[in-house]
């Protein structure tokens, strides 16, 4: 014997020549993707919504990011600066010292090799000293003596 065909859930009937099984799976298929694109515009805008906000936060932080580093950068320079001072002031103290202690030599020796020592540091002493003038000229400061 042979088996009878499947009977369909919906029988395949006409209305005016359009077979109302696939009108009725189409207006399914539609309904199902009007709602998979509210589903995915809803998502879209929440995650829009929450980029925005990531932005400002990130905009927040990079603005108190800067406003430190500014900060710090006038500190570091102010602190440099200070450091200078004292390195080149304690240069000019070594390069003092060491033009008066080759002068004593040479006046206690009174070798000519000495003399040219001691007129050598004194003239390394005084550059040191023009160049540092110089420098807090353009600077506005004064290095301390």
């Amino acid at each position: 014997m042979e088996t009878p065909a499947p009977t369909p859930i919906i029988a395949p009937k006409t209305v005016n020549g359009i077979v109302i099984k696939q009108a009725v799976i189409a207006a399914f298929v539609t309904i199902v993707l009007a709602g998979m694109n509210v589903y995915t515009e809803r998502a879209r805008q929440h995650d829009v919504r929450e980029a925005k906000l990531a932005i400002a936060v990130v905009a927040d932080k990079t603005e108190d990011v800067q406003a430190t580093l500014e900060e710090v950068t006038v500190a570091t320079d102010d602190k440099l600066e200070v450091i200078h001072k004292l390195v080149n002031s304690s240069m000019g103290e070594q390069k003092r010292v060491k033009a008066a202690a080759l002068r004593m030599l040479a006046l206690n020796t009174g070798l000519p090799e000495d003399q040219k020592a001691a007129n050598d540091a004194e003239r390394e002493y005084l550059d040191h000293q023009a160049k540092q003038a110089d420098a807090d000229a353009d600077a506005g400061t004064k290095t301390p003596q």
